[in-house]
């Protein structure tokens, strides 16, 4: 059997790695993404780090898996935001023991200690560390609850319920496509305003009309769109960062998804082989292993 938390944990990383030097640096259609580094690109929002190197939406992720283990599987809010405090200011969850890029929304939640509530407080923060819960016993209001701590407004909590509902689709063995449209009626039937009114069907749209920046409905659908209109792992994660704007959470996000489609031995393996830190995601797939078991 498939390890599905393995093969998730890697598509995350590997995603964040591959969009993180061309992340906000370069226009649509004027670079071909590729799997490298920001040495060689000059681009990206964390300095000139070498190939494989994750930036803040693994760290968050294995930070928010991290806080869930300690609590014994539960979700304890003050603990999330000291995790995520200590990878901001000190460096912990960390490649090189520094955190060199933070989301807006996310620095002003940890400043002030509280999640955003407006409207304008809906970047992509809290829909991108959110992936591997779809794994473990957490209704609605705990996803909601973890989404809180940096993003309380409403568009980013049901952003965070209707991506884990699509990834426990997946897990139960529905196809993607079909895992969308389930998704869509599960927030209606449930009371919640479904993210997107065009999430299904948003993959036989045409990339002009894809947004690829952080706002978190358009990360949602970005994501969505490149797993419905691609057939790999790697055509997924290169299609989004083709995209441009917020590359490497965009293509994290997808990478989670991508990760249980194809599986972890479909990830081509030079990513695999250069991914760095494997050290820290093993751990958090063994984190998450013990409170599955």
């Amino acid at each position: 059997m498939a390890d599905n938390v393995k093969s998730m944990i890697y598509g995350i990383a590997i995603g964040d790695a591959y969009g993180a030097p061309f992340e906000y640096s370069f226009q649509r259609n004027a670079f071909k993404p590729s799997w490298t580094s920001c040495a060689i690109t000059g681009g990206g929002l964390i300095g000139k780090t070498p190939v494989g190197t994750w930036t803040d939406d693994t760290s968050m992720t294995i930070a928010t898996i991290d806080s869930i283990h300690e609590n014994n599987g539960n979700v304890n809010p003050a603990d999330l935001r000291a995790k995520y405090t200590a990878w901001l200011r000190q460096g912990d969850y960390t490649l090189d023991g520094e955190c060199t890029d933070c989301g807006m929304t996310t620095m002003k939640a940890l400043t002030q200690g509280y999640g955003g509530r407006n409207e304008r407080d809906n970047g992509n923060g809290s829909l991108m560390r959110i992936s591997p819960m779809a794994f473990l016993n957490l209704n609605v209001w705990d996803i909601m609850e973890i989404s809180a701590v940096t993003h309380a407004n409403e568009i980013s909590l049901n952003a965070c319920v209707q991506w884990i509902r699509i990834i426990r689709n997946l897990l139960n063995g529905n196809g993607f496509k079909t895992a969308v449209i389930e998704s869509q009626a599960y927030m209606t039937v449930n009371g919640m305003k479904p993210v997107s009114d065009r999430l299904p069907g948003i993959w036989n749209q045409p990339a002009d009309e894809i947004k690829s920046n952080g706002y978190v409905v358009n990360s949602l659908e970005t994501a969505v769109w490149a797993l419905g209109s691609q057939e790999s792992y790697a055509d997924v994660i290169s299609i989004i960062a083709a995209l441009g704007g917020d590359t490497d959470t965009n293509a994290s996000i997808a990478g989670a998804a991508a990760g249980i489609l194809y599986g972890y031995d479909n990830i081509p393996l030079k990513w695999r082989d250069e991914i760095r830190g494997k050290d820290i995601l093993d751990n958090a797939v063994n984190q998450i292993h013990e409170l599955i078991v």
